[in-house]
């Protein structure tokens, strides 16, 4: 009967096991999704998003995870490489510059749908705001075509005798405007009218009689007035805007000079002091900024059709301010300004009043412009990536504008241009990453449309495919060392981290120029003793006037070496550049990197691993990677085997509660191996770019190719305190360099432990059977090499192991791709693929 009892409560007990399990599963929420997300846990917040999003609320909260995943509205690519984007204030008619040697513009229809109308060698280009006309100034600059882009027929405008600076429609489109000076070079230059008509275009009208050079053309909605800034010398880039280009014109940066308003009506002109100068859409108001007597910036209106044009100051900015936009119908007036360490977003009323903050945020808020009179658009970050944001003035609220839909990424942003009612905005950028090849493409951003649910569910899919797949290959790297790494990693001390920085900073500038450059040299030094190796400091040479170095002994790098204990002759270099900026005292570039280093080699020094590792405090990179340079020649002198190297630089600096940085590679078995180091022994967050260009990452891949990782903060952070003085060490989250050195010394762990990518990888295809043969592996105890080959969608669809450095691929055809890697005696794959494609 007992029994019987137990077996009925257990059945009994079943559906309230089941119920409160569905209880569980049930209580998935946006906020929990989001959590994961934050913290890292991207499958979790994957699969819960997916969840949600195939749930009965998942068109409600079909934004709210677009917005968190990548992109709201659908983007297009235009062309893969383009600059100098322009865009007709209709959304219809776009064009770009092609990149060099070319010197043509691309002109291309984006409705009803993408089609490229026309290729034509030019100096410049202006696109009339309806989108009916491209006109292309020649390359000799001296006439314009006429590009229709319905029919396609072409016509051309020129002032006779006369070469053109530039050219721009007004905003009606019914006028176009070029600037032009006799081709002798003459002391000036005029602004010249050709009105349109039924058959083209009428005979150029001059409008200016100042004898000086007119650049920065601007232009009212109905043609009486417009404003121009005289200039001494003939520029031929006048009428250019700012990176956000629009038919109505930007405020620009807002240098301060005299303009000239001509009304043509009454046929005065009237000087200002003052700059960027802008009207309002409908020709009512003039704005433009000047300095104050009293340090303050003001910004003046002046009001059109008035008797007297008189300038009124409707607000008073401190602590400077630039870029001014203002809005359509002239409500509104948008600006940056720095109150504290980095730029911010303002607005005001044209009726005067109180200055409304837009942003808070620590990183630098940029070149704003309105899309509407409610909306504004702007970019946030330091130059070498910057993002697009849509702020709403009413709410407050900012809506990111343009990803790469992926989670680990970045997709730097250079140029934007929008429509004149922001449905449509084109921004160049360099989506897949790849921030080494010049390539820059243009993309088109579809305000006027949002992705679906469904569009978003295949995004999330992708999503957690890619990272389960980047997780599952780290899985099995780390395996055979991973409790070895774990004990080494869990040796990374916070404090330590945080001392070293603080020793190096209190150097004050380390530049090759100042004394705290030899202070610091010491301090490293020590520190390497104290840890057990034997530093040496070879003096590098400086090159140049302006880079000599002060000080007995010259500037040097500062190296210690772990010698390895199975493979010596191999190498592997961690670095990172002790030096700064001459303003000093760079606590984030680069004390955190150098401190990264110097508490790697702490934790190894015990630990030698199979292969050398060659710890260096590079000096005189912000010189012109001096140290690193030096370094490479000589070793390449002496013949060293370097087969990997990492350079980390700016990883302290955060601007939110994650602990976050970038994977810089230039090899993406490298790249992959930081991942996985980060995701397994450190609460690092790691981001990635293909970027090395400009650091001394460069100096490596220059001497040995693409052999090279790493780790900072750019571009996915933008510290406003890079290159200044503010660049202090209580900016800096000692837990983030810690977290990033653990990555670090993971990732070199298994890199020394594991077979260095293989060389001399060849294909041979003879009667249809393709043999393929490499280089032996120079480490000891490789027992196998696998092989992986297939066609380009699918390189990966055979396997084979063999053991000697030649093998046979039986089911191989011309246009496989093969890749090869070594395995040791401890089952250690080769961190990176040696790669052929069989001929």
């Amino acid at each position: 009967m007992q029994s019987l009892r137990v077996v009925v409560v257990t059945v009994l007990l079943l559906p309230l096991a089941v119920s409160t399990a569905a209880g569980q599963a049930a209580k998935v929420t946006m906020k929990s999704a989001r959590a994961a997300w934050d913290a890292g846990d991207y499958p979790r917040s994957l699969e819960s998003l997916i969840r949600l999003i195939d749930g009965p609320k998942g068109e409600t909260l079909r934004r709210e995870i677009a917005l968190l995943t990548g992109e709201l509205h659908p983007v297009h690519e235009i062309a893969r490489d383009g600059r100098s984007l322009q865009l007709s204030r209709d959304g219809r008619l776009a064009s770009y510059k092609l990149p060099r040697p070319s010197r043509s513009y691309a002109v291309v229809e984006l409705v009803p749908a993408v089609r490229e109308v026309a290729v034509m060698p030019g100096s410049a280009c202006a696109l009339a705001p309806d989108g009916s006309v491209a006109v292309i100034v020649a390359e000799d600059r001296g006439s314009m075509t006429m590009l229709d882009r319905k029919s396609g027929e072409k016509s051309v405008l020129q002032v006779e005798g006369m070469q053109i600076a530039s050219a721009t429609f007004g905003l009606s489109g019914s006028t176009l405007y070029a600037v032009a000076s006799k081709a002798n070079g003459a002391d000036r230059s005029d602004v010249y009218a050709f009105h349109r008509t039924q058959s083209g275009f009428s005979e150029a009208e001059r409008l200016t009689d100042r004898p000086e050079f007119k650049t920065n053309i601007r232009t009212a909605s109905a043609g009486r007035y417009l404003v121009y800034t005289p200039s001494t010398r003939n520029a031929q880039a006048s009428g250019r805007f700012s990176r956000f280009r629009r038919s109505r014109g930007s405020g620009g940066r807002g240098g301060v000079t005299d303009f000239v308003l001509v009304d043509r009506k009454n046929s005065t002109e009237h000087k200002f002091r003052g700059g960027s100068p802008q009207f309002s859409d409908d020709g009512s108001l003039l704005m433009f900024s000047t300095p104050g007597q009293d340090g303050a910036v003001h910004i003046d209106l002046v009001r059109l059709g008035a008797k007297a044009l008189k300038a009124k100051t409707v607000c008073r900015v401190t602590g400077g301010a630039r870029a001014f936009d203002l809005s359509p119908q002239g409500k509104s007036i948008v600006f940056q300004s720095k109150p504290e360490d980095d730029w911010e977003l303002f607005s005001v009323s044209t009726k005067g009043g109180k200055v409304r903050r837009l942003t808070k945020e620590i990183q630098h808020d940029l070149m704003p412009v309105f899309l509407d009179e409610q909306t504004v658009l702007a970019v946030m970050g330091e130059s070498r990536h910057r993002r697009a944001y849509v702020y709403d003035l009413q709410s407050g609220s900012r809506m990111r504008l343009f990803h790469n839909n992926t989670i680990r990424t970045i997709a730097p942003q250079y140029e934007w241009q929008a429509s004149a009612n922001g449905g449509k905005v084109l921004i160049l950028s360099e989506r897949d990453g790849n921030t080494v090849t010049p390539d820059r493409a243009v993309y088109l951003v579809d305000r006027s449309v949002e992705l679906s649910k469904a569009d978003v569910r295949r995004r999330l899919q992708a999503q957690l495919t890619a990272e389960k797949a980047l997780r599952e290959r780290g899985s099995r790297m780390f395996v055979p060392i991973d409790e070895e790494v774990r004990k080494v990693t869990s040796a990374v001390s916070v404090s330590r981290v945080k001392e070293y920085e603080k020793q190096l900073a209190a150097c004050g500038s380390r530049h090759i120029t100042r004394p705290g450059n030899k202070q610091a040299r010491e301090y490293l030094s020590k520190a390497f003793k104290s840890f057990g190796y034997q530093p040496e400091t070879p003096k590098i040479a400086s090159r140049g006037r302006r880079r000599t170095v002060t000080g007995s002994g010259g500037s040097c790098n500062v190296v210690a070496t772990l010698r390895g204990t199975v493979n010596p002759e191999l190498i592997y270099v961690i670095g990172s550049h002790y030096d700064s900026v001459s303003r000093g005292p760079g606590a984030d570039d680069n004390a955190s990197g150098t401190s990264v280093t110097l508490e790697a080699a702490r934790v190894l020094a015990r630990h030698p691993q199979p292969a050398t590792i060659i710890f260096v405090a590079f000096t005189g990179e912000e010189s012109g990677l001096l140290g690193s340079r030096d370094f490479v020649a000589k070793a390449k002198v002496a013949g060293l085997k370097v087969v990997g190297a990492l350079n980390n630089d700016m990883l302290g600096w955060a601007n939110d509660s994650r602990i976050d940085n970038t994977i810089r590679y230039s090899n993406p078995g490298i790249r992959d191996v930081q991942h996985n180091a980060a995701l397994r022994y450190s609460k690092l967050i790691t981001y990635d770019a293909l970027y090395y260009k400009s650091t001394d990452a460069a100096a490596f891949y220059d001497g040995w190719g693409d052999i090279v990782g790493g780790i900072g903060s750019y571009p996915v952070l933008g510290n406003p305190h890079y290159h200044q003085s503010t660049d202090l060490i209580e900016t800096i989250n000692h837990q983030q360099v810690a977290e990033t050195a653990k990555t670090t010394v993971a990732s070199l762990m298994l890199l020394a432990s594991s077979p260095s990518r293989l060389t001399g990888l060849g294909s041979e295809n003879n009667s249809g059977t393709v043999g393929i043969a490499w280089t032996p592996s120079p480490e000891n105890g490789i027992v196998s090499y696998e092989i992986v080959y297939g066609p380009a969608d699918d390189p990966t669809r055979h396997r084979l192991v063999v053991k000697k450095s030649t093998a046979v691929l039986d089911k191989a055809r011309p246009g496989s791709h093969v890749a090869v890697r070594a395995v040791n005696d401890r089952g250690l794959h080769g961190w990176d693929w040696a790669r052929t494609v069989v001929q």
